[in-house]
């Protein structure tokens, strides 16, 4: 069972998980929660992710593929991490969880 949470847990995971604004949670919200941090530093490694199959797919043919079948990965992922942060539930995305791209626990 999924617990309640707040505007800004709310307005952390949703924007998290939408490319570039996973920015807006993480300089606006003052007193991020354990659950805004999780959405923020997943997004974040979502986000990297996604950047990093952009450069790959500089690269002809071979980076095409893996940029296309990354981006496809992001997009799902994405979506299935709204609806479950929508829910109040802490998903573990498969593979960019246990990324550590970037970490967030220095910001303050």
């Amino acid at each position: 069972m999924a617990k309640k949470i707040s505007s800004d847990e709310l307005m952390a995971g949703i924007l998290s998980y939408i490319g570039f604004l996973v920015l807006v949670p993480l300089f606006v919200i003052k007193k991020r929660t354990t659950v805004a941090n999780f959405h923020i530093q997943q997004g974040m490694n979502l986000f990297l992710l996604e950047v990093i199959a952009w450069v790959i797919g500089m690269v002809p043919v071979l980076g095409w593929a893996v940029a296309a079948l990354t981006t496809i990965f992001c997009v799902v992922v994405s979506l299935i991490a709204i609806l479950n942060a929508v829910q109040g539930k802490m998903w573990k995305i498969p593979v960019v969880h246990g990324l550590k791209l970037f970490d967030i626990s220095n910001l303050k």
